[in-house]
């Protein structure tokens, strides 16, 4: 039963029917797919995650012992918040393929956390250093070797960037409508999946809506030149933002 998720970097809190119970099936120890941890504890379980994307993807429970036995835990929305938020950290960012909800029995709560093998791989807790990115071998989480790397890169399918789930997933595009409206043209976003903006097999924003978004934070200089030569400049205009800002300088 779910009391909270956050789906596409959104965290979507909804109430949990008082009096309504259900029995918990856990996992009683770990394996390659699957991880229980008794608290949140950021480090650890951020390289499991880690580690679950740049494998075959799995689930970590958090508020389980390790005999498979539900303990809970205290504030789980708040648990839910610190995972979407360490997924964004991570390089590149996992909030595209990570889902989160709050199982309960009785009045024990159990966060779950689904981890889909990213096609980003691969994924690191700090960027450029190599020895942050985690594998998952049998049932621990382990440093990969640069051979481990080397083979993650050979079998991801290469993502272009602008294809890639933006970091930012609450986006407006006010600056893009105006400028589409001024031209006769309407684009939903979510509906038009050709435009490439929203990714609906992850169900996020991408890179390339981040940019013709109003929240882009991209800086472009425009410059003008006199002659086609380029050897004198007429004016430079400095653009932040949406690059439809650009198209209407």
């Amino acid at each position: 039963m779910r009391c909270g998720e956050f789906l596409g970097g959104d965290f979507i809190n909804t109430p949990f029917p008082r009096g309504i119970s259900m029995t918990l099936v856990l996992p009683k120890f770990d394996t390659l797919t699957t991880a229980v941890r008794k608290t949140w504890d950021k480090a650890p379980a951020t390289e499991t995650l880690v580690a679950f994307a740049n494998t075959a993807g799995g689930d970590l429970y958090i508020g389980v012992d390790n005999d498979g036995r539900p303990v809970g835990v205290d504030c789980p929305e708040r648990i839910i918040r610190n995972i979407a938020t360490a997924a964004r950290r991570i390089c590149p960012s996992m909030i595209g393929c990570i889902s989160a909800e709050v199982l309960r029995e009785n009045e024990i709560a159990v966060v779950h956390v689904h981890v889909t093998a990213g096609n980003l791989r691969p994924y690191s807790m700090i960027p450029d250093r190599p020895e942050s990115v985690y594998v998952r071998t049998e049932s621990a989480s382990v440093p990969a070797s640069l051979a481990d790397i080397a083979r993650i890169v050979r079998e991801t399918p290469i993502t272009p960037f602008e294809a890639q789930p933006s970091a930012v997933q609450t986006l407006s595009f006010n600056a893009m409508n105006a400028f589409c409206a001024q031209a006769g043209v309407i684009i939903p976003p979510k509906r038009e999946l050709r435009y490439g903006l929203w990714d609906g097999t992850l169900g996020c924003w991408t890179n390339l809506a981040l940019l013709c978004s109003d929240q882009s934070s991209t800086e472009l200089i425009l410059t003008e030149f006199a002659d086609d030569a380029m050897h004198t400049v007429v004016r430079t205009l400095k653009i932040k933002g949406s690059i439809f800002k650009a198209l209407r300088a």
